[in-house]
């Protein structure tokens, strides 16, 4: 059990660096568990992205630094960039949907960012948890859009 220390705020980053310590191989199973199910987008230049099927939205894809665990102003400007690309691919494929995102870095974990596209400008969580039964075909489609 995951457990967040008394006065801590139950943030997602907290609650991902307590699972990373209770469990430090977490990161390579999830990698390994995207890419058996096939919602491994691309990996490229030490940036793997992927569909997530337990983001909170209905099309909710991370862009992850697998080997990097610190924070984004200590990278070098080459895995920089190769970062910024993979989240500009990401942000591009989705156009004119609205969308946020959130990089998470520190605390022991692999640099990742979390982009979720709304259907709707202003949904909130409880509207949008909705996960598209097109998942697969969404990410043959990306890579296929990615290989050209």
């Amino acid at each position: 059990m995951i457990e967040i220390p008394v006065g801590a705020l139950a943030h997602a980053i907290a609650i991902e660096a307590a699972a990373t310590r209770e469990d430090p191989a977490l990161w390579d199973e999830l990698l390994g568990l995207i890419r058996e199910l096939g919602l491994e987008i691309e990996d490229r230049e030490g940036v793997t992205t992927y569909a997530s099927p337990i983001g909170a939205f209905p099309r909710s894809y991370d862009v992850v630094m697998p080997s990097f665990k610190g924070f984004i102003s200590e990278l070098d400007s080459n895995p920089l960039r190769s970062f910024s690309r993979a989240l500009h691919r990401i942000t591009h494929l989705l156009g004119p949907l609205p969308f946020d995102y959130e990089i998470h870095q520190g605390e022991g974990l692999p640099l990742h960012a979390h982009v979720n596209a709304r259907l709707y400008p202003y949904s909130n969580v409880a509207g949008t948890l909705n996960l598209p039964n097109t998942l697969l075909e969404s990410v043959a489609g990306i890579r296929r859009l990615f290989s050209r």
